[in-house]
């Protein structure tokens, strides 16, 4: 597995999870990461053989403050672990580079990842957002201050 900077292609390359498309909203997940990825650091997991796992980043909406994103295929599922630690290592290449107080994530409230990964990745639940997501789910905000 390597870490390589981002480019919009290796999402298009890629056959999103359905749990991600269900909040990056069907009809246009790929123009919203092209917007994410150029709002701040991102970087991409591939295997050995260039298949894309997934792309992550944190875009930055002003000075201080990251929106942590991550789009991933059905590769993660092969190796949870690698995928895993290479979250947590972009997440923190990505506060160092943009010099964050705060990072954020929004997951789903029911069918998302869980809190439990946003744990392990340093964040604590911070408010329930209500019919937040595209199709109206209630989202969790979860917010990592450093």
């Amino acid at each position: 597995m390597m870490v390589i900077p981002f480019e919009v292609d290796h999402c298009l390359e890629m056959v999103p999870r359905e749990q991600d498309l269900k909040f990056f909203s069907l009809a246009d997940w790929q123009s919203r990461v092209k917007a994410l990825g150029a709002m701040g650091p991102a970087f991409t997991l591939v295997t050995n053989d260039e298949d894309v796992v997934a792309s992550a980043g944190v875009c930055v909406p002003w000075p201080g403050v990251g929106e942590a994103w991550a789009l991933t295929s059905n590769l993660v599922d092969s190796c949870p672990l690698i995928f895993a630690k290479s979250v947590k290592k972009i997440l923190g290449m990505c506060i160092e580079i943009e010099g964050l107080h705060r990072v954020q994530a929004t997951d789903l409230a029911e069918g998302g990842v869980g809190e439990r990964w946003f744990r392990f990745l340093g964040f604590d639940h911070a408010v329930r957002l209500r019919r937040y997501a595209p199709n109206g789910q209630d989202c969790i905000m979860y917010a990592r201050v450093l």
